[in-house]
C-alpha cells in the first residue's frame, strides 16, 4: 500500500476520536444543565438521592407508584425547622413518553435527549399548582420505599479538581484529550532522550522496569487498580513482542499497526477484565444497569487506549521526523564535503599538472637534440605521471605506495630537466606503504619543496620524503628540503593552501600541519587514520 494511505488511515482514527469526543463532550455539557441525581454504592450501582441533607431549591423530582402513575413536585428550599418545601405538578402527562423513569441509571447513549426536557418543564410555573408541601425525613424515605424516583438538579461546575478532570476525560473533553496526548508524547520522548543519554547498558531492562513502574503508580490512583495495571501491563508486554515483529516495516504501515494493536488490545482486557470483576458479577443478569456499565466501561477505556496511541503515534512520528532532519543535515554535509573535496582535487590536479607539463615539454624539446637517451627516460616518466593522474576511476583515496610511485616519476622528470643540481630520497616504512591519504596530497608539497628548496652555498636541491607510522592508527608524513628556513612571517602560497583544505576535509580536528627549521626544514604532516582504514 502507498504510505499516503497508511498515514490517511492513521489521521482518519485521530480524527474519528477528536470527532467523538466533541460530539459526545458537547451534549453532555448541554445535558449537564439538569443532571440527574444519583449516588453510587460499593458496586457501583446507581441509586437516587432524597435526602434533607442533598437536596436543594431548585431541585426536580419525577416519582411513580406501583400502578405506574407519575407526579413529579420541585424543590423550593429548605425551612428553618429542617422541613423540605415543595410544589407538586399539574399535569403528569407534561412528562415526556421517551424516557424511562424506571431506570436509575443515566442513559450514555442519547444522553441529550433525556434531561433537556426538565429544563425546559421548569421554566414555566403555570406547570406546578400553587400549594407548597412540607416533607420531613420520615416522609421522603417513605417516598423511597413505595415508589420509584428519578431526581434532576441544576449542574453547577465545581473548581477544576481531579474528580472533575477525571470526568471531563471520561466522556472525552477534546480539549482535555488533546493536552494530555501532548503531554504523554513530551513524556515519552524526554523519556528515550534521558534513557540514550544517560543508560550506557541495559537500556531495555531499565525502560521495561520504568514503565512498569508508572503502570503501577497510576493504577494506585484508580479505582480498581487491579484490573489498569493488569490491562495496561498486559498490553504493554504484548506491545513490545509484537513491535519486534514489525521492525521492518515501513513507517507509516508499522505506525498503523502499533496504533491498531494499543486500541484493539487495551479495550479487549479493559472490557474482559472488568466482566469478570466482583462489581460486575454481582449485578443481576436482568438489571438494567448490567448494559449501561458495559457501555460506560467500553467508552472510558475506547478513550484511554486511544489517547496512549494517539500520544505513541505523535512521540514516534516527532522523532522520525527529527532523525530525518538530521541524516538530511548529515547527507547535505557529506555532500558538501565531498564537492568541495572533488573541487580541491581538481584545482591542485589542475595546478600541479598544467605547471609541470609545460616544463617537461620544454625540457624533452631541449634534449630531444643532443640527448635521445635522456628524452626518452623522460617521456616514459612523464607517461608515468600523467596515467596516475588522469586515470579517473582511481578513488579519491589511494594508497602510500601509489602516491610515492606517482612522486617518483614527478621527481625523475624534475631530476632530468634539473640535473645534478636536484637530488632526492625516500624513507618509506614498509607497515606505512599500505596505509590511504587523499590522492595528490604530497604533490603540492613536493613542488613547493622544488620551487624553494635551492641551497646556493651547495648549489643544489635536497629533498627528501619520510613517511613513518607512529602508532596503528597514526601517520607522520615530512617533506624536507635545503632550502632557506621558513620565516616567522610565513605566507602560504597555493600549494599549501591547498593542502590544508584538504586536509580539513579529509581528517577534520584528526591532522595537524607543521613547519619546521630544526633540525632539518620540513613540512610535517600527522594523521589520524583510523576512520580511512576501518
Amino acid at each position: 500500500m502507498n504510505k499516503s494511505i497508511w498515514y490517511s488511515l492513521i489521521i482518519g482514527a485521530v480524527a474519528t476520536y477528536f470527532y467523538l469526543g466533541y460530539s459526545f463532550s458537547a451534549r453532555w455539557k448541554e445535558s449537564q444543565k439538569y443532571t440527574k441525581k444519583i449516588t453510587l454504592d460499593k458496586y457501583r450501582k446507581q441509586s437516587p438521592v432524597l435526602n434533607l441533607k442533598d437536596t436543594r431549591q431548585g431541585d426536580f423530582y419525577v416519582i411513580i407508584d406501583s400502578l405506574k402513575n407519575r407526579k413529579y413536585f420541585r424543590v423550593i428550599g429548605l425551612t428553618s425547622d429542617s422541613l423540605l418545601c415543595v410544589n407538586y405538578g399539574n399535569d403528569a402527562s407534561l412528562l415526556p413518553q421517551n424516557v424511562n423513569f424506571s431506570a436509575y441509571s443515566i442513559e450514555t447513549k442519547f444522553i441529550d435527549k433525556y434531561v433537556s426536557w426538565v429544563d425546559e418543564l421548569m421554566q414555566n410555573d403555570d406547570n406546578f399548582n400553587a400549594k407548597l408541601d412540607f416533607l420531613n425525613n420520615k416522609d421522603l424515605d417513605s417516598i423511597l420505599i413505595t415508589h420509584t424516583v428519578i431526581g434532576y438538579t441544576s449542574y453547577q461546575k465545581p473548581y477544576l479538581n481531579t474528580r472533575q478532570l477525571s470526568t471531563e476525560f471520561m466522556i472525552g473533553n477534546p480539549i482535555l484529550l488533546l493536552l494530555l496526548i501532548l503531554g504523554v508524547s513530551c513524556f515519552l520522548f524526554i523519556f528515550e532522550n534521558l534513557i540514550n543519554l544517560y543508560i550506557h547498558k541495559r537500556k531495555e531492562v531499565t525502560r521495561w522496569f520504568v514503565i512498569l513502574m508508572i503502570i503501577y503508580s497510576y493504577s494506585l490512583f484508580h479505582y480498581s487498580f487491579r484490573i489498569t495495571f493488569l490491562s495496561c501491563t498486559l498490553v504493554f508486554i504484548i506491545f513490545q513482542y509484537l513491535n519486534l515483529r514489525i521492525f521492518r516495516y515501513s513507517f507509516e504501515k508499522k505506525e498503523f499497526l502499533k496504533y491498531s494493536i494499543i486500541v484493539t488490545l487495551g479495550l479487549l482486557f479493559q472490557v474482559l477484565f472488568w466482566m469478570t470483576n466482583d462489581s460486575f458479577l454481582s449485578v443481576k443478569a436482568d438489571d438494567n444497569h448490567n448494559f449501561d456499565l458495559i457501555y460506560s466501561v467500553l467508552r472510558q477505556s475506547f478513550i484511554f487506549w486511544t489517547t496512549i496511541a494517539t500520544a505513541n503515534f505523535l512521540h514516534n512520528l516527532i522523532r522520525y521526523i527529527y532523525t530525518l532532519r538530521r541524516k538530511s543535515k548529515q547527507l547535505q554535509a557529506v555532500t558538501s564535503d565531498a564537492q568541495l573535496s572533488a573541487d580541491a582535487l581538481q584545482q591542485s590536479e589542475t595546478h600541479v599538472n598544467s605547471h609541470f607539463l609545460y616544463n617537461s615539454l620544454h625540457s624533452i624539446a631541449a634534449l630531444a637534440p643532443v640527448a635521445p637517451v635522456k628524452t626518452e627516460t623522460l617521456a616514459l616518466s612523464l607517461a608515468k605521471y600523467y596515467r596516475y593522474t588522469t586515470n579517473r576511476n582511481d578513488e579519491t583515496w589511494v594508497e602510500i605506495k601509489k602516491e610515492v610511485e606517482a612522486l617518483t616519476a614527478y621527481l625523475e622528470v624534475e631530476k632530468i630537466r634539473m640535473g645534478e643540481k636536484l637530488k632526492y630520497s625516500f624513507d618509506i616504512a614498509d607497515e606505512s606503504i599500505s596505509f590511504k591519504v587523499p590522492k595528490f596530497l604530497l604533490l603540492p608539497l613536493v613542488e613547493n619543496a622544488i620551487k624553494y628548496g635551492y641551497n646556493s652555498e651547495s648549489d643544489i636541491t635536497q629533498i627528501k620524503i619520510v613517511v613513518l607510522k607512529m602508532d596503528d592508527n597514526t601517520l607522520k608524513i615530512s617533506v624536507c628540503e635545503s632550502g632557506h628556513p621558513f620565516s616567522d612571517t610565513l605566507e602560504i602560497g597555493i600549494g599549501i593552501r591547498h593542502v590544508k583544505d584538504m586536509l580539513k576535509r579529509f581528517y577534520p580536528e584528526t591532522h595537524s600541519i607543521s613547519f619546521i627549521n630544526e633540525p632539518v626544514k620540513c613540512v610535517e604532516i600527522v594523521l589520524n587514520t583510523k576512520k580511512v582504514n576501518q
